[in-house]
């Protein structure tokens, strides 16, 4: 299990989060992405708001990017969810002495989506999965067949 340490930034993030959304956030990551809400799946719809309103309004009181995820307990679950919009074609973990390594082959086409601008995107997920479930990422790509 890994321990997550709060700072008062954190604490203040949450704060508002919680007072605009009205749910409140398991886990907070800041990254070069911007600031990333993890929640309970149940209130992913809820802490997003009708038509992304809540991230809106949180991106202004913030003055960065605002990105709010489901908090899963599967670092596979997890990487599936952030990147919905990238074809999967496998993800497998696999675990040697001291590391755990989540190998994941997404199609040729989807891997700008999957980086992101500047890399952003792919960072953001390393550094969550790094910190929450002591999971590195392997991510390559080929052409899928169909």
């Amino acid at each position: 299990m890994i321990v997550v340490e709060l700072t008062s930034e954190d604490l203040h993030f949450i704060s508002i989060f919680s007072k605009i959304t009205k749910c409140t956030p398991t886990n907070i990551f800041k990254t070069d992405f911007g600031l990333v809400f993890l929640v309970n799946p149940f209130d992913l719809g809820k802490a997003i708001g009708k038509n992304a309103r809540n991230i809106s309004v949180l991106k202004k009181k913030f003055g960065i990017n605002v990105l709010v995820l489901p908090d899963v307990n599967d670092p596979e679950a997890f990487v599936r969810h952030t990147l919905s919009n990238v074809k999967v074609i496998s993800a497998e973990i696999r675990e040697a002495p001291g590391q755990k390594v989540l190998f994941l082959t997404i199609d040729e086409r989807d891997k700008g989506i999957a980086l992101g601008k500047k890399g952003r995107r792919i960072k953001m997920i390393k550094q969550i999965l790094k910190e929450k479930y002591g999971v590195d990422l392997f991510m390559r790509s080929k052409r899928a067949i169909f």
